[in-house]
């Protein structure tokens, strides 16, 4: 199973915090994107995995992502 094209993510997060507030995160151009250490990724011929191109402390409150470029929004796919 093959699966050509650029990587594409779409997110909707609903949040309900403890104190009553919520917040809906949604993927937009505002997003920063870079190559992670995840090359191939397929259900059934598994994945390819590469550690030392990983980015230690991403998911960190700080960490500089200066050095990222900003998501490239693309339209929908049609049905077929």
């Amino acid at each position: 199973m093959q699966w050509f094209g650029s990587k594409r993510a779409l997110l909707q997060l609903h949040l309900d915090y403890a104190d009553g507030s919520s917040e809906v995160i949604i993927s937009d151009g505002s997003w920063r994107t870079t190559p992670g250490p995840v090359l191939n990724s397929c259900v059934f011929d598994g994945e390819e995995y590469d550690a030392t191109q990983e980015h230690v402390g991403w998911n960190e409150p700080g960490f500089d992502d200066t050095g990222w470029r900003s998501a490239n929004v693309v339209e929908s796919p049609e049905a077929c």
